[in-house]
Order: structure tokens, then sequence, then C-alpha cells
């Protein structure tokens, strides 16, 4: 199960975030063999893709979106396992309007996905200097118009990792 945390958490039926899935999608396997499936074994000279997928809860949910910045910020992390430089992978935007509401009330519900694009390149396969194995986190950040502490942030870190391995 993955490491999720958002800050605000003001409790269930009030205001709660949760990341739901990242999938890493690898163009070159997926298209054809497995559509829209995971793929944690990745060549070094392809790029690949990151899908993330979060959500917001909660009565005071419209209320708060209603004062945030047009984006999330969202920021994917590679870290290292074992000898290796730890890597961004990318920085992007995911508009704050791109999304699915459903439910009212305390039941209120904004769902958001987003596809990162991670250029080939960016992971190295395994070496004797470098392991070639990475640990995924992704972080989701929502600024606030309103003064004080009224942003949103969240991050997930991925409990499975990637593997860098040229196929040749």
């Amino acid at each position: 199960m993955a490491n999720t945390y958002f800050d605000p958490d003001l409790g269930a039926g009030k205001l709660q975030f949760k990341c739901t899935s990242v999938k890493v999608i690898d163009p070159a396997v997926a298209p054809v063999a497995f559509p829209n499936e995971s793929n944690n074994v990745l060549d070094p000279s392809e790029p690949f893709k990151l899908e993330i997928e979060w959500e917001g809860q909660g009565f005071l949910l419209p209320l708060w979106m209603s004062a945030m910045a047009q984006n999330w910020t969202i920021k994917a992390y590679a870290e290292s396992i074992g000898p290796g430089a730890d890597v961004v992978l990318a920085v992007t935007n995911e508009p704050k309007s791109n999304v699915t509401v459903s439910g009212s009330g305390a039941a209120t519900k904004f769902k958001w996905k987003h596809t990162v694009d991670v250029p080939a390149g960016k992971l190295q396969e395994d070496t004797l200097s470098n392991s070639g194995i990475y640990q995924l986190t992704v972080t989701m950040f929502a600024n606030s118009s309103i003064p004080g502490d009224y942003d949103v942030s969240g991050f997930t870190q991925q409990p499975i990792s990637v593997r860098v391995e040229d196929p040749a």
C-alpha cells in the first residue's frame, strides 16, 4: 500500500484528500500488449509515463477549491535504492478545473487524473556505480489565495519500485 499524506485533513465528511493511483506506463509495451497497465521494468532509452489520480471529498471541498490557484503543481521524483542519483522526473501542472465532480454535501467528491511524460534518459540502468532500481514519489500542490495556511499539499510514495534495464 502506498504511503500517502495530504494536508489539510479536516476529517471524514469535512475535507480530505487522497492519492488513489500511480501507474508507470511504458508506451513501448502498454499500447499493444497491456493497454493501461503498469509496467515496472523500463528501458532507459525510451520515454515513459506516470498516470496519477487523486481526489478530495467533503462539504468544505467546493469552498476550499474556489480559493485555490488555477493549477495543481505535480512533481515526480525517483529515489535510487542503493548506489545512484536521485532524480526529478518531471514538474508539470494540472488545471484544477480539469476535475470530475460527484455527490453533494459531505459526499461531495472531486477527482483529478494527470499524466506525467518522463523523457528518455532520466533513469540509469544497473551498473557498478548505479543500482538501476528506483522508488517513486509524486507530490501534488495547490496554492491558496486565502492568507494563512490554506494551501493543499500531498504526496504519495509508492511501495513498488521500477527497475531500469536495457532490453538488448
